[in-house]
């Protein structure tokens, strides 16, 4: 996977799979636009590359909780 196929890929993943998570969304647009973070990605075994394990790495890396609000039930 060259960084041009990360890019497309995370493209799609906002497109078609992201509706009510705003954070991955300017995750994988943030993606889209780093050569730097695609280069990372590229190097990742291709089940690896996928953006929800990516991004569930990078929220465990980051310390970040989940709120009341993340974890709360669509009324």
């Amino acid at each position: 996977m060259d960084f041009e196929d990360v890019a497309s890929s995370y493209r799609r993943f906002a497109e078609r799979e992201i509706q009510n998570a705003p954070v991955y969304m300017d995750w994988c647009m943030a993606v889209v636009k780093s050569p730097q973070a695609q280069e990372r990605i590229a190097e990742l075994p291709q089940i690896e590359r996928q953006p929800n394990p990516v991004f569930a790495a990078a929220r465990f890396l980051s310390g970040e909780t989940v709120s009341d609000e993340d974890s709360a039930p669509d009324a």
